[in-house]
């Protein structure tokens, strides 16, 4: 018998390679902190509001407009929130922004 081989059969390589591919993604907050993109906020605020974590996802979505304040989807997903949120008069200013 030969030493020094390390028999790992092959679904167990794709586990620890998969594990070891994740572990930076685990938290939501890390994509953020890889990528500090406009888009990684966006769909960071995207998912939190779909989560229900209204507040989280207003957090994104304002660091978002803050790299890209041309882009509509912010002002649209704000909105959105904010009407949620029963806040009428930030809701209707956000979507005002959507006309300009």
């Amino acid at each position: 018998m030969r030493r020094g081989l390390n028999f790992m059969p092959p679904w167990a390589r794709v586990t620890s390679l998969s594990a070891k591919w994740m572990q930076p993604w685990k938290s939501s907050s890390s994509y953020c902190q890889l990528d500090h993109s406009a888009r990684s906020y966006t769909y960071m605020g995207l998912c939190q509001r779909h989560l229900g974590k209204l507040d989280a996802a207003k957090d994104y979505l304002n660091l978002g407009l803050k790299l890209d304040p041309v882009t509509q989807s912010y002002f649209f997903n704000l909105g959105v929130i904010a009407k949620k949120q029963q806040e009428q008069a930030q809701a209707e200013q956000y979507l005002r922004q959507l006309s300009r």
